[in-house]
C-alpha cells in the first residue's frame, strides 16, 4: 500500500478539555514527540484549539503509521514527529531508520481531521482539504456543493506545491467533471507549478462528498523519465 488516509470524527467540543485537561494530556503523552510535546506547552489559543491540534497530529501521525507498515516498519505514534517546515507545510521526521520519511498532508474542520500520507518512492508531495457544507437557508444546493469542491481542490493543490500561501497564486480550476468529482487544476504565469517539475499543464485533484462534508486530495507524481 502506497498511501493512506485516516480520519477523526468530531468530537464533543470539551471532550479532551474536560477533567483539568486530564485526557488531552494523556492523548499528548501518548502520540507526542519530544519536541512535538514542545510545540504543544507552548501552543496559544483556546482550549479548543489545543484539542484541535492533538487530535490533527493523531490523524496524521496514525496515516504514516499505516503506509510505513506496508514496508514492514511499525512505529509507535511518538517515535514520529510530524511538524511544519518553513512554509507552514508538514514535514514527518523522526523513525529512526527510515529510508525516506513519507509525504503527509493533514486538514482539520470543525473538530474532525483527515490525514493524507504516502510512502511510494515515485511520490512527490500530497495534499488533502476538508470543508463542511453550511445547511442554512440555500446552503446545500448544488451550486454551493461544487463551489466548495473547487474551493477544496484548490487547497489541496497547493499543499502539493509545499509553497504555502505562495503556491496558490494563479492556481485555478482548468476542467471539472461533473460526474467523478475530478478538477484538473492549471498553472497561471504566477505559479510555481512548473518550477517544481510538474510542468505547465495541470495537477488532477479528486474531490468527494460524504454527508455534509467535502474534502478534496491530490498527490503529486515523479515524472516519468527516459531509458
Amino acid at each position: 500500500m502506497g498511501e493512506a488516509c485516516w480520519r477523526i470524527d468530531e468530537l464533543p467540543p470539551d471532550a479532551l478539555a474536560a477533567y483539568g485537561r486530564i485526557p488531552q494530556r494523556i492523548l499528548a503523552m501518548w502520540i507526542l514527540s519530544r519536541r512535538e510535546r514542545a510545540t504543544w506547552a507552548g501552543l496559544g489559543g483556546s482550549e479548543q484549539r489545543r484539542s484541535e491540534w492533538l487530535v490533527g497530529q493523531a490523524a496524521a501521525k496514525e496515516a504514516v503509521r499505516v503506509v510505513l507498515r506496508s514496508s514492514a516498519v511499525d512505529l509507535y505514534p511518538a517515535d514520529i514527529a510530524v511538524i511544519a517546515d518553513e512554509n507552514d507545510n508538514l514535514v514527518v521526521a523522526g523513525g529512526a531508520g527510515l529510508e525516506r520519511a513519507p509525504h503527509v498532508s493533514l486538514a482539520c474542520c470543525d473538530g474532525v481531521a483527515v490525514a493524507l500520507a504516502s510512502a511510494d518512492p515515485r511520490c512527490q508531495g500530497v495534499g488533502i482539504h476538508l470543508e463542511r457544507i453550511d445547511r442554512t437557508g440555500d446552503a446545500g444546493s448544488g451550486d454551493q456543493e461544487w463551489a466548495l469542491r473547487l474551493r477544496c481542490a484548490r487547497e489541496a493543490a497547493g499543499k502539493v506545491l509545499g509553497r504555502g500561501p505562495e503556491g496558490l497564486a494563479g492556481l485555478a480550476a482548468a476542467d471539472l467533471d461533473l460526474d467523478s468529482g475530478v478538477v484538473r487544476m492549471s498553472a497561471g504565469p504566477a505559479t510555481s507549478l512548473s518550477t517544481n517539475g510538474l510542468g505547465p499543464e495541470s495537477l488532477i485533484v479528486r474531490s468527494v462528498r460524504d454527508g455534509d462534508w467535502i474534502a478534496a486530495v491530490a498527490i503529486r507524481w515523479e515524472e516519468p523519465t527516459d531509458v
